[in-house]
């Protein structure tokens, strides 16, 4: 079943204006940071967020009369790959929603508490947001996302910078250097890893000359804020995305070699650039080098003895964290232990969240709900490099900035503030997809076919004229001379 839907430019502009608002979050987050002296993510603005988006963007089409009509499509004609993964991501709050009847305590399942506010309601707000990206089809509004998504990363990155080494906002109202107005360097580290992937697929594909040298300035600086920043989720996310990309672009388009050179050089000098600022300016022990070096210690530990001591603080102490998130998972498998009931579970853990998104739908929704979750996902990447020689270059920009969030997903916690992001790139993806099969090229196969029938036919039936012209002016020459 297809939805079909009459252009309504009210309503497409409202629900663009919706999504500019989360974009520029950040921004504002910091203005409420300087100018009333508190963290804004501290305040109960979760449930206000979810209510706007609620308001805003479910009744608008209706408001300004936007016409729905639905009838079904051939299944010939169907991209049945996205279809199924649109069908996982509906069954996975579905199997969410179900979740809560079982959840060890309903009231932290469905509200949470007021300082995070991600229970159910929450999840049904990331649905709505995902759907108004969805609908965003213009490529000049997703254009103009994409470039602001951009600027705010600019700003992001001389506002840390520069209050770092001058006021010492962060420090004061957040307890972290180069993090502010995100609270945690886990949480910017979320949003560093999408402007990795934005500002270096705009680099290399975008056929504007000023916005790619745009997008590499934001590359470096965020690339070496990210060194700064020291969480080693989003360092590590943003070198397995670097993967990513190089397989993106050999397959979309290797003669690009040459711009695949350059990116990864500004990486690498980024990297050791960030290394000594934050051995020489920031004092830190470790940098983003030893990072890595422990990264793969903490592997061999692991695979040494999982039960071990040693091997449950790898990661700082997330193994231990995943360890009780498989365990939960086995007690129980189908319906799980309750959303953010962890805590509730087992009061000694560290943390409320295990770090790791995918196994904290697992553990707390129950095993299918993490299954539907990745499956998904997997369908989504599998329909985009399926179609990855067709799609515009915003729209890979967007699938990398969701693969990017992903790919730190499985080393942070999911959050209001940062999950947003995640469902606005990942709508605007789909949206820059093709949910039917484009049989333009079929058409036009049909149609040679059939010209060059009608041709040989054409062919065919003046040669056999001819022939019998011939054989009718050889007879009358016969005759003539008899």
């Amino acid at each position: 079943m297809k939805l079909n839907t009459k252009e309504n430019i009210i309503s497409q502009y409202g629900t663009f204006l919706c999504m500019m608002v989360i974009v520029l979050m950040p921004i504002w987050l910091s203005f409420m940071m300087i100018f009333f002296h508190r963290n804004g993510y501290a305040y109960d603005y979760n449930y206000v967020f979810s209510l706007v988006i609620f308001i805003t963007l479910i009744p608008m089409p209706f408001i300004f009369g936007e016409k729905f009509i639905f009838h079904f499509v051939k299944p010939k004609n169907s991209n049945k790959t996205l279809w199924f993964a649109l069908l996982f991501l509906a069954l996975f709050l579905v199997w969410a929603t179900i979740s809560v009847f079982f959840a060890v305590n309903k009231s932290l399942a469905l509200f949470d508490f007021s300082g995070r506010g991600e229970g159910l309601l929450m999840y049904f707000a990331y649905a709505c947001i995902l759907l108004g990206a969805m609908g965003i089809k213009s490529e000049k509004l997703r254009d103009i996302l994409l470039k602001s998504t951009l600027g705010v990363g600019l700003y992001f990155c001389l506002f840390t910078v520069l209050d770092h080494y001058a006021f010492r906002w962060g420090e004061t109202f957040v307890s972290w250097p180069f993090t502010a107005p995100w609270s945690n360097p886990n949480h910017s580290g979320y949003f560093l890893t999408i402007i990795a992937g934005i500002s270096s697929i705009t680099y290399l594909f975008h056929p504007e000359k000023f916005t790619r040298i745009y997008a590499i300035v934001v590359f470096f600086l965020i690339s070496v804020v990210t060194c700064l920043n020291d969480a080693f989720g989003s360092q590590l996310s943003i070198f397995i995305l670097m993967i990513f990309v190089l397989i993106v672009t050999l397959v979309r388009d290797k003669k690009l070699w040459h711009k695949l050179l350059i990116l990864f050089g500004i990486y690498i000098c980024t990297v050791l650039i960030g290394h000594l600022l934050e051995k020489y300016t920031l004092g830190h022990k470790e940098t983003i080098l030893g990072n890595f070096v422990h990264f793969f210690q903490d592997i061999f530990k692991i695979a040494s003895d999982a039960e071990s001591e040693e091997a449950q603080l790898a990661g700082t102490n997330r193994w231990g964290l995943w360890m009780e998130c498989f365990r939960n998972m086995r007690d129980k498998p189908l319906f799980g232990i309750g959303i953010n009931c962890q805590k509730v579970v087992n009061p000694t853990l560290e943390a409320s969240r295990p770090h790791n998104e995918l196994l904290q739908f697992a553990s707390t929704m129950g095993i299918p709900a993490g299954l539907f979750y990745l499956t998904a996902l997997i369908l989504l990447l599998i329909t985009a490099f399926k179609q990855l020689r067709h799609i515009s270059p915003i729209t890979i920009s967007f699938i990398t900035a969701a693969v990017g969030y992903f790919i730190n997903s499985l080393f942070g916690v999911s959050l209001p503030y940062t999950f947003c992001f995640y469902m606005i790139f990942l709508g605007l993806s789909i949206s820059g997809l093709k949910l039917k099969k484009d049989t333009t090229s079929i058409e036009l196969t049909d149609n040679l076919i059939k010209k060059d029938a009608d041709l040989q036919k054409y062919i065919q039936e003046h040669d056999e004229t001819d022939a019998k012209m011939i054989e009718t002016t050889k007879n009358t020459q016969i005759d003539s001379e008899l």
